[in-house]
């Protein structure tokens, strides 16, 4: 098996195209028992996505020829299975924690405002294979105390950081004996969203694969420099690596209208011209604008236009999606005070593997103790114990749940409540749920609805007020273009001419790209 290359747009088949390469191998006999394919991702949600498409592909037997892992859950395995051949105490290493590194970090003096400089120098710090001592070298000649107090913090609780995983599991690979037993029982490594990969990640697949890996992935689809993806480098070292490489141009997801937009900013940003290949042509289709005096007077004509495609069957699902999760603080109001059903991405409850984990242990949970404090204690404890140690973001996840409980109890609810107002899926693999939807631009990458709402079309917030070389701007508008291909029959985009602040309303400006959008608009929904 020699290394293929997979381009693949939003909408034209990426993530069947990787299960279908496994079907492909496991016919051929090129992946067979005791072997294995190991498709890595970077979410829960997206390795949700991927074992769905590998039960199709592959059938229901898929789990003997193929493992889903995200790479902190990788890394996080290699590290607890090798360790000690690094001189790691597996038993008493603590893995990552999200909400510790919250908290840290807070006490460290990290803000949103300077988060992002704090976040640069920690993966400069740890960047590369490297031992503990030459991260101490290279932390001697860094001059910010926010950095040496945190590392601090992680060495008093014998704590690893994110960074550490990809770290610490190279340098276990870097072990021939070690990197040879992975070889050996993975037949062909499968690496989804490329454009999103660190260079660290891209070398962590070097030592496993070994000249054995598929990629696929979209240039214009990457929205992740600041958590330390490296798009321009790893695709180059992708396509020099590749024996074949496979474009893909037909869209199977957005009708002809939603791809005047898609194609209008794919294009900018080097993506191929997409044809629609979608079949079902019943559905109304158009791409709608809307500006609103503010977020309040936009919320309160969303709420309405959105479930009137609801309840009329225009749309099963409707997506409404904002560069930043608090842009949608009025349309939660005015759902809630309609009593308007939706889900929340942005919150842990939101999680399917999740939600019933926390409903199938809740009533051993109760009957562990009378206090709700204890019993939340206990329902941590089961679910904990029901994620593999190394699964880093299951557990993350699990611990913002219960940590969202715990605010539900504060406020009056017993664990019962807290729990029961999570809702529950039929299928933790199934496709998104029938009604309206919130989320933010990275939540929501790689999910489709029929209906995409882009609301928050204002500038500072599309672009990002903190996005001020060529650079970053690109990178917004590549944000602005995953969040346009999510929708499968129609589109829907907003702008406010005011934003709501704690002194009253305050003049904003529509986005730099607001009339290149509302020039392709086939109707207006404002008022």
């Amino acid at each position: 098996m020699q290394p293929v290359f997979c381009i693949a747009p939003a909408g034209c088949g990426k993530t069947e195209a990787l299960a279908a390469r496994v079907a492909h191998l496991v016919r051929r006999a090129d992946i067979r028992q005791p072997q294995k394919a190991l498709a890595l991702t970077f979410s829960n949600k997206a390795k949700a996505n991927l074992a769905t498409r590998l039960r199709s592909a592959v059938g229901v037997g898929w789990k003997t020829s193929a493992d889903v892992m995200n790479f902190h859950g990788f890394a996080a395995r290699v590290i607890q299975a090798h360790g000690a051949r690094i001189g790691i105490n597996t038993a008493e290493v603590v893995l990552p924690d999200r909400i510790w590194y919250r908290r840290a970090t807070a006490a460290v003096g990290v803000t949103w405002q300077n988060s992002a400089s704090f976040e640069s120098a920690m993966r400069a710090l740890k960047s590369g294979g490297i031992s503990d001592d030459e991260v101490r070298s290279r932390l001697n000649d860094l001059e910010d105390d926010r950095v040496t107090h945190f590392q601090s913090l992680l060495e008093a609780e014998n704590r690893i950081d994110f960074n550490d995983l990809l770290r610490l599991g190279l340098r276990a690979l870097d072990d021939p004996e070690v990197a040879a037993l992975y070889e050996a029982h993975f037949a062909v490594v499968l690496v989804d969203e490329v454009q999103d990969l660190s260079w660290d990640q891209y070398q962590l697949v070097q030592k496993v694969a070994s000249g054995r890996a598929s990629y696929a992935g979209d240039p214009a689809q990457g929205i992740y420099t600041f958590a330390g993806a490296d798009a321009a480098r790893v695709i180059t070292a992708i396509r020099s690596e590749a024996v074949e490489t496979i474009e893909l141009t037909s869209c199977h997801r957005s009708s002809a209208i939603v791809l005047t937009a898609v194609n209008h900013f794919g294009e900018s940003l080097g993506s191929p011209r997409l044809i629609c290949a979608r079949s079902d042509t019943g559905s109304r289709e158009f791409i709608a604008s809307l500006v609103s005096r503010s977020p309040v007077d936009e919320a309160e004509v969303l709420v309405e236009q959105v479930s009137s495609l609801v309840q009329e069957g225009h749309a099963v699902t409707v997506g409404i999606v904002s560069r930043r999760s608090s842009r949608l603080s009025q349309l939660r109001d005015h759902f809630q005070a309609r009593g308007v059903p939706y889900e929340d991405w942005t919150v842990p409850t939101h999680d399917a593997e999740v939600v019933e984990l926390l409903y199938m242990n809740l009533e051993v949970s109760l009957s562990s103790a009378d206090n709700a404090g204890d019993q939340l204690a206990a329902l941590r404890e089961s679910c904990l114990s029901a994620a593999e140690p190394w699964d880093i973001d299951t557990r993350g996840e699990i611990e913002g749940a219960i940590e969202e409980l715990a605010q539900s109890i504060s406020r009056g609810a017993t664990l019962r409540e807290a729990v029961q107002a999570c809702r529950r899926l039929e299928r933790i693999d199934g496709p998104v749920r029938a009604g309206i939807h919130l989320l933010n631009a990275h939540v929501g990458k790689g999910q489709e609805f029929d209906v995409v709402v882009v609301v928050g079309l204002e500038q500072g917030l599309v672009p990002d007020f903190r996005a001020s070389d060529p650079d970053s701007l690109m990178e917004e508008r590549r944000t602005l273009h995953v969040m346009l291909s999510r929708a499968r029959q129609a589109l829907v985009v907003t702008c406010a001419t005011h934003a709501v602040t704690r002194f009253g309303l305050r003049a904003s400006d529509h986005s730099v790209w607001w009339a290149e959008l509302e020039v392709l608009a086939t109707e207006s929904w404002s008022r």
